[in-house]
């Protein structure tokens, strides 16, 4: 139960950041905004490693190098998300972001179960389907002129 309450937490977290990042890259450049968050991401990944290095156990061996490509990716997604929700919006942007990661955390999830999840995969597309459906009302609503709830 807590480890869902700590994603739905990092869920919201994730919005908020790359509002602020998107808002960053619109003030001073997307690639600058990257810079920064990286640099300040790094310093804060520093600190809670040494805070937390004896509980997590965590050990590393060159053998693993793949582990490393959410680090060098994320410049990119920043990059990306900054630019993104510029154009888009932040709404519009967190449903195409949800909607790659609940594709791709199916894609994983088969791989490494060897069982495609269809109940994932049915339960992922009702959230798509979902978020769609309300981005529609209130686009409709707003080219109405009325926020009518």
């Amino acid at each position: 139960m807590i480890y869902s309450f700590l994603a739905f937490i990092t869920g919201m977290f994730l919005v908020v950041t790359t509002t602020f990042n998107s808002r960053i890259g619109v003030l001073k450049s997307v690639y600058k905004s990257a810079f920064i968050n990286s640099v300040i991401g790094l310093m804060t990944s520093i600190i809670v490693f040494f805070i937390f290095d004896k509980a997590t156990g965590f050990t590393f061996s060159f053998s693993e190098w793949y582990i490393l490509l959410g680090g060098l990716l994320a410049p990119f997604i920043v990059v990306i998300s900054n630019f993104t929700i510029a154009k888009i919006g932040v709404f519009s942007a967190t449903l195409l972001i949800v909607s790659g990661q609940l594709i791709m955390g199916t894609i994983i999830d088969w791989i490494r179960n060897g069982v495609y999840p269809v109940f994932t995969t049915v339960g992922g597309i009702l959230i798509i389907l979902g978020l769609l459906y309300i981005h529609m009302i209130e686009k409709n609503q707003s080219s109405q002129g009325g926020n009518h709830g």
